[in-house]
């Protein structure tokens, strides 16, 4: 439990730091949502060294999902930047981070797994902001709502929720589900903020949709081991 907590806790703090590097250095936010959800692909590809096989099904979701994704988040010419880079290899520590925790979750409790991958994810990070920048008190009061909704909903809930479920889930159909957080975004961002979605984002919508149910279909397997 705490090997695991602490691989997953370190993973987790790189991969942040890196995708937030990348925006720093001038990704875009589109870009880089586009880029963090290619880990829908280096997952079951990474599974494959891991002898973890997916069925026919899987490969078709995972390819309608990142050209959903692309409709979604990618608004102009697509190119590779500098700060791309960084965004690119978050997504494969996020991605070591699903497998990480597909390794580590059946072994013990969840719950537990969390804090601790919390514990070490908050003292890791907090050491890199101490040594490269300067935080101060007034800032952080500045920040705070975001800071809390960050830390506990979208960090404590979410990361925990992940754990609990990846007991009982195929990390490669758990990494399609996930992609789904650039629709709620999408939707959340309509509904909340009252922007207007164009064509192209309900187009990249539906296909994730389309990739997830897609993904949930039974699939025959071909050999001892192969995952449906």
């Amino acid at each position: 439990m705490w090997l695991g907590g602490l691989c997953c806790g370190l993973a987790l703090a790189f991969a942040t730091f890196l995708q937030q590097y990348g925006l720093d250095a001038g990704t875009e936010a589109g870009k880089a949502s586009f880029l963090t959800a290619l880990y829908v692909v280096l997952v079951p590809v990474v599974g494959l060294f891991l002898k973890k096989r997916v069925s026919f099904n899987v490969w078709i979701a995972i390819v309608i999902a990142i050209v959903g994704l692309y409709f979604i988040c990618v608004k102009g010419n697509f190119y590779i930047s500098g700060a791309d880079i960084f965004v690119l290899a978050c997504a494969f520590v996020f991605t070591c981070h699903i497998l990480l925790i597909d390794h580590f979750s059946p072994k013990c409790s969840g719950l537990k797994l969390s804090c601790i991958q919390f514990l070490v994810c908050f003292a890791a990070s907090a050491a890199v902001a101490l040594i490269f920048e300067s935080p101060s008190i007034a800032e952080i009061k500045a920040s705070l709502w975001p800071i809390l909704y960050l830390g506990v909903m979208s960090s404590g809930v979410a990361y925990t929720l992940q754990i609990i479920a990846q007991r009982n889930a195929n990390p490669t159909l758990l990494a399609i589900l996930l992609s789904l957080e650039s629709v709620f975004g999408v939707l959340g961002g309509a509904v909340l903020l009252g922007e207007v979605l164009t064509g192209r984002e309900y187009l990249g919508c539906a296909l994730v949709l389309i990739a997830v149910v897609t993904s949930q279909l039974p699939g025959k397997k071909r050999q001892e081991g192969h995952v449906s």
